[in-house]
């Protein structure tokens, strides 16, 4: 996990989670298996799963297996 993440409470990190320096993941997001550069922000309640999410991407639907 990098520098200066905001990540809710409710966040569910499942097997294993990359997390980019300044990246936002609101309530009720689940992350597995997934890489998620600088600066990214994941909308609440959504599932990024086997997934790379590029820098300063803002995720606003469910993935799996995507890289956006």
């Amino acid at each position: 996990m990098g520098t200066d993440c905001l990540i809710e409470p409710s966040v569910k990190l499942c097997d294993w989670a990359v997390i980019g320096q300044g990246s936002r993941i609101e309530e009720d997001a689940e992350i597995t298996r997934s890489i998620l550069w600088q600066g990214v922000h994941i909308r609440k309640g959504l599932r990024v799963i086997d997934s790379i999410v590029t820098a300063f991407a803002k995720v606003e639907r469910d993935l799996q297996g995507e890289i956006c």
